[in-house]
């Protein structure tokens, strides 16, 4: 390690984080009557829109303008998930009660469909090494898949334990999801070659889901006596648990994780505040921000659903029930980093386990880590965290 970097980590600066304005794109697209965008990635939001009655899977680039449909001819459905790996995720229905698992590699047609032939219904939640991951209905229940590679083959992750089980998303050799033991969900964990799960619910929850994954950090959602929803943020263990849920909040879910950031939706005590608002987090629940005061017009519920950054932007996606036009409509909020882009753990502090994340990016090229902004992770990218650590946050 270089001795400056190796004197900045000792240091261990500490800076708060510098927060720039909000910008929404409202990515609705013109003729269609809703939209939604629940996942995107480098320049790209994908999702899916209404026309004449019809749910069409498709994408953006930034704007309601660049809308590409991709919903395939003899389909009476369809939509567009996660980009990972170079393939665009997503459900095809080509008939009532079938859902079939495909991907569009480079977003382009023809898709390619990896739904097993023993089921008519399978999803495909993310991609881990070139291998697809989800899950697949068999005789009635969910299994836990790890797909191998493009084809229809797949493993079965589901402990002998439980009924069911769903993989939700995939990071860095982890793979997130649910185990239901006598009907009820399990926030779950699998690492290495899945053969063993780890039980993240903690003690005196009733149930729990994790959605989403991202250097070690999990998000999702307990439930409590009462039917009482927290958002949770986990480090691998049950006992790690942090609750995310805002101070005066009755109701709160975290859908994903991306370099210390989180989002989901809460909901607010108190009359006139019992709709859902598209929320962002940094690791505590006094980090909260409601990002649906950042929206033009009248809004009822908003939905953040997933979230991204490169080397200077934060991306946000999602949708909301728009009051002035009467529909859901698909929303894009970005914000510069403005210089704590090297905050990789987003604790709000330079430490030293900002440097380990950023390690644990570059080395699973996760294009996060590409600090120079050439493209490419190089050495280049070490020195670019370097500067930008020893200058500290502004």
């Amino acid at each position: 390690m270089n001795r400056t970097l190796f004197q900045a980590l000792i240091a261990l600066a500490v800076a708060p984080p510098c927060l720039a304005q909000w910008t929404v794109t409202n990515l609705h697209p013109d003729g269609a009557s809703e939209s939604y965008a629940p996942s995107l990635g480098p320049g790209l939001q994908t999702g899916s829109a209404v026309f004449d009655g019809v749910r069409r899977a498709g994408y953006w680039q930034g704007s309601a303008a660049s809308w590409t449909d991709l919903h395939p001819a003899d389909a009476i459905e369809s939509r567009a998930g996660r980009f990972r790996e170079g393939l665009l995720l997503g459900v095809v229905e080509p008939a009532r009660f079938e859902s079939r698992a495909v991907l569009w590699p480079d977003g382009l047609a023809p898709l390619i469909d990896i739904t097993p032939p023993e089921t008519t219904r399978a999803i495909v939640a993310d991609v881990l090494d070139g291998n697809p991951v989800g899950w697949v209905r068999i005789a009635g229940f969910d299994r836990a898949s790890v797909w191998e590679g493009l084809t229809t083959a797949w493993t079965d992750l589901t402990p002998p334990e439980a009924e069911s089980a769903k993989v939700n998303n995939a990071h860095n050799g982890q793979l997130v999801g649910e185990v239901r033991i006598d009907r009820v969900a399990h926030a779950a964990l699998w690492e290495g070659d899945g053969s063993s799960w780890t039980n993240l619910n903690p003690p005196g929850a009733e149930g729990s889901v994790v959605v989403g994954v991202h250097n070690g950090q999990q998000v999702g959602a307990l439930v409590f006596p009462g039917d009482i929803t927290r958002a949770a943020l986990w480090r691998g263990t049950a006992e790690s648990w942090v609750d995310l849920t805002p101070p005066g909040a009755d109701f709160a879910n975290a859908g994903d994780t991306f370099a210390g950031w989180q989002v989901g939706y809460v909901r607010l005590e108190g009359p006139g505040s019992r709709y859902h608002r598209a929320s962002l987090w940094n690791g505590t629940a006094d980090s909260w921000e409601d990002l649906s005061v950042e929206l033009p017009g009248a809004w009822l519920n908003t939905y953040a659903i997933e979230v991204w950054a490169d080397a200077g932007t934060l991306y946000v996606v999602g949708w909301g029930y728009n009051l002035d036009t009467d529909r859901n409509e698909a929303l894009l909020w970005t914000r510069p980093l403005d210089g704590c882009r090297v905050d990789f753990d987003g604790d709000g502090a330079l430490t030293i386990f900002d440097f380990l994340a950023f390690q644990t990016a570059f080395d699973a090229g996760d294009p996060f880590a590409d600090l120079d902004g050439d493209g490419d992770l190089t050495v280049f990218d070490f020195l670019a965290f370097q500067a930008a650590f020893d200058a500290g946050c502004p």
